[in-house]
């Protein structure tokens, strides 16, 4: 199909990408091939996004592509921190669900949130994962998550415990017990790997 007039490739395959959030936002978002090429499907191996001194684990992404030539859907993964993402481009948003075998507190906290889960919507702009959930201190920390960046990065939301294990918390203060609790967090840094040591 290299000699026809209008080029069709079934697979096109690429390693080590570094993508930046603009990047990232305009493959997203950024309309349809050329009429001339025609891409069934992107496969990209150890793609790292960069956002400054922020370390994020690389990832394997899978991008069909509708026969139109725009982004279907993208998959994203990571078999070492078990993680997987949807996205689904909807106009100018897109819809998206992540799980993820662990990930850092929100409330800027050294621990992590263990097997995360998460639904929400993705723009140019910003991530609200209007719904998460995943486990601590032998309990349950869900609630809700917006992220935005550009100049500077924010992230708040509220937060839900349940059946949390006072002893892992503030043994040996407190030998027993079970916390349940809500709340709401903020933080806001001028660099993202700054965002969770400034929550409050």
């Amino acid at each position: 199909t290299v000699f026809m007039e209008r080029k069709v490739f079934r697979t096109l395959e690429l390693d080590g990408l570094v993508l930046t959030p603009a990047f990232a936002s305009a493959a997203i978002w950024g309309g349809k091939t050329s009429e001339s090429l025609r891409i069934q499907r992107i496969v990209a191996k150890a793609v790292k996004l960069e956002l400054g001194a922020a370390v994020l684990p690389a990832l394997d992404i899978e991008v069909p592509m509708t026969a139109d030539g725009a982004v279907q859907s993208i998959l994203l993964t990571n078999g070492e921190r078990k993680l997987q993402a949807k996205i689904e481009p909807d106009g100018k948003r897109a819809r998206i669900e992540l799980s993820v075998e662990s990930l850092p507190s929100p409330l800027g906290t050294t621990f992590m949130l263990q097997d995360f889960s998460g639904k929400g919507i993705l723009t140019a702009g910003d991530l609200t994962f209007s719904e998460f959930e995943g486990r601590a201190f032998d309990g349950f920390i869900g609630g809700n998550i917006r992220l935005r960046w550009g100049t500077t990065f924010a992230l708040d939301g509220e937060i839900n415990a349940r059946q949390i294990d006072v002893s892992k918390i503030a043994g040996p203060l407190l030998s027993g017990g079970r916390l349940e609790g809500k709340g709401v967090y903020a933080a806001r840094a001028d660099a993202a790997d700054k965002l969770l040591g400034a929550a409050r």
